[in-house]
C-alpha cells in the first residue's frame, strides 16, 4: 500500500501524511512575548532602584559631610530631596539626625523628621536624638522630636539608665523638665548611677543607684523643680538602692527650702535607709541645724519627738551621737533659741568650708615643739 506524502517545499524531501509543521497557535506566541516583556520590565526596573538607592546613598554621605562642617543652607537642600538618613559616622555612629540635633538646626531636624528618619538610633555614647537636645537644653528640638514620635522612656535605657527627664534635671532645666512631664515621661524611672556621687568619689565601675528624677533634684536643690515633679505624682517615697528617700538627701545636703516643701507634701521624716540613718542622722551629722530644726517642728508629738533623736543606727550611733554642732543637741533638746540654728550653722559651714592653715596642724606643732 503506497503511503501518501507531502513534498517539503524547502529540502525536496518528503514528510510523511499528518506530520506536516504546524504553525504555532496566536496564544502561545502572544504568551511568549509579554513573558519576556515582563522579564525586561523586571530587570529594568530593578537596575533603576539601584541606581536610586546608589543616588540617595552618596546624598546621604554628603549630607552627614555637610552637617559635621555646619554647612546648614546644603544641608537642608539634601534633607529636603531625601537624602539617606541612615547613613552614620564609622567613628562615633551618629547619623543624620544625631548631628543636626547636636548642631541645633532645626529646619534639618523637620526634615529629616517628616522622612521618618529612625530617632531611637543610639550613637556610640549610647544617646538617642532626644538625649541630646536635652543635653544641649534645646526645647524646640525636644518638641519636635517628641511630637515626631520620640520615646520620653527609650527602652532599653541608656548605658547609665538614664532617661531625658533625668538628664533634665541634672542640668537644672525646668521648661525641658514640664516639656517631658507633658509628654508622659516616667517620674520614677530609675537611674543606675548617681553622675555627681560617681565623680565625686572617683569609684570605678558602674554604681547601683536606681535614682528617681525627684532623687536628682533633691541632691541639686532646684526647689522649682521639685515642686514641679511633686505636684506631677512624683513618689516622695521611693527609695534608690540605699534605701534613701529623696528627702534624706535633701536634709543631707542642706537644702532648706526643698527639705520644707518635701516635708509639707508628706514625705515621711522617719523614714530609714540601708544603714538605718534617718533625715535627722543625715542633717544632724553635716551640721544642717535649719533641717534639724525643721525636722523636730514637723513632729507634733513630742514623744515621737524625743524619739527621733534616739534613733540607732547600724552601728548603733544616734542624732545626737552624730550631731556636728553643739547647736544640734539644744536643737533636740529644745533648748535652742529661735534663730540660733541659722547662726551656728553658717559658722559651721563657714568653718568646714575654709582651708586649714599649715601651721595649725598638730603636726607641724609637734615639728616645731621639736
Amino acid at each position: 500500500m503506497a503511503t501518501t506524502s507531502t513534498m517539503n517545499s524547502l529540502t525536496g524531501g518528503t514528510i510523511p501524511t499528518g506530520q506536516e509543521n504546524v504553525a504555532p497557535s496566536p496564544s502561545v506566541t502572544m504568551n511568549t512575548n509579554t513573558n519576556n516583556a515582563s522579564s525586561m520590565i523586571e530587570a529594568s526596573n530593578a537596575k533603576a532602584l539601584e541606581e536610586k538607592q546608589r543616588r540617595t546613598y552618596e546624598m546621604g554621605l554628603r549630607l552627614l559631610s555637610a552637617l559635621v562642617n555646619r554647612n546648614y543652607p546644603s544641608a537642608l537642600g539634601l534633607s529636603m530631596i531625601g537624602a539617606d538618613n541612615t547613613v552614620y559616622l564609622p567613628d562615633t555612629l551618629q547619623t543624620p539626625i544625631h548631628l543636626a540635633v547636636e548642631r541645633g538646626m532645626k529646619g534639618v531636624i523637620n526634615e529629616l523628621t517628616a522622612k521618618k528618619a529612625n530617632l531611637e538610633s543610639r550613637d556610640i555614647w549610647d544617646m538617642t536624638p532626644l538625649l541630646q537636645a536635652v543635653l544641649n537644653g534645646d526645647q524646640l528640638a525636644a518638641k519636635i522630636l517628641l511630637e515626631h514620635g520620640a520615646a520620653p522612656n527609650p527602652q532599653p535605657p541608656s548605658r547609665y539608665q538614664q532617661t531625658p527627664l533625668h538628664l533634665a534635671v541634672r542640668r537644672n532645666r525646668l521648661p525641658l523638665v514640664q516639656i517631658l512631664i507633658d509628654n508622659k515621661a516616667d517620674l520614677n524611672a530609675p537611674s543606675t548611677i548617681n553622675v555627681a556621687d560617681f565623680a565625686e568619689n572617683g569609684w570605678q565601675g558602674q554604681q547601683e543607684y536606681s535614682d528617681t528624677a525627684l532623687h536628682d533634684a533633691a541632691r541639686k536643690g532646684n526647689v522649682e523643680i521639685v515642686e514641679k515633679l511633686i505636684d506631677s505624682k512624683a513618689d516622695l517615697s521611693r527609695v534608690d538602692s540605699r534605701n534613701r528617700t529623696p528627702l534624706m538627701l535633701a536634709s543631707r545636703d542642706g537644702h532648706t527650702a526643698v527639705a520644707r516643701l518635701m516635708i509639707m507634701k508628706g514625705s515621711d521624716i522617719h523614714a530609714t535607709s540601708a544603714d538605718g540613718r534617718t533625715s535627722m542622722h543625715m542633717a544632724a551629722s553635716r551640721g544642717q541645724n535649719r533641717i534639724v530644726q525643721m525636722l523636730m517642728d514637723s513632729e507634733k508629738d513630742e514623744k515621737k519627738r524625743k524619739e527621733m533623736t534616739f534613733v540607732k543606727d547600724c552601728n548603733g550611733e544616734t542624732p545626737r551621737d552624730m550631731a556636728a554642732t553643739r547647736i544640734a543637741i539644744k536643737i533636740m533638746d529644745g533648748e535652742a533659741r529661735r534663730g540660733c540654728a541659722d547662726i551656728c550653722e553658717k559658722a559651721y559651714l563657714k568653718r568646714a568650708r575654709s582651708p586649714v592653715s599649715p601651721k595649725s596642724h598638730p603636726s607641724f606643732q609637734n615639728q616645731s615643739a621639736q
